[in-house]
């Protein structure tokens, strides 16, 4: 399950089951040794899961590297990031 926003500034929210995934800061272009740090929040009926039980990845590391929301880009080019919950 792939989802953009609308709008380069929107977040994307999604729910599956008991657990809201909530992604606030979505498109952005970076300068090679740029960074910018995403923020994430899940959350279930019974209250918020800490954000150390996020896990950032990309699809490229060669170009784009991502640790606990902290994005940097390494090299031109292009990659997605994405975070779950485990």
């Amino acid at each position: 399950l792939v989802l953009r926003p609308l709008g380069s500034s929107l977040g994307i929210t999604v729910t599956f089951g008991d657990v809201t995934l909530t992604l606030a800061s979505t498109d952005t272009t970076l300068l090679v040794g740029d960074s910018v740090e995403f923020v994430a929040t899940a959350t279930t009926p019974w209250g918020p899961i800490p954000a150390d039980s996020l896990v950032w990845a990309t699809d490229s590391p060669a170009f784009l590297g991502v640790q606990n929301g902290r994005v940097r880009a390494l090299r031109p080019g292009s990659a997605s990031i994405w975070v779950s919950y485990a």
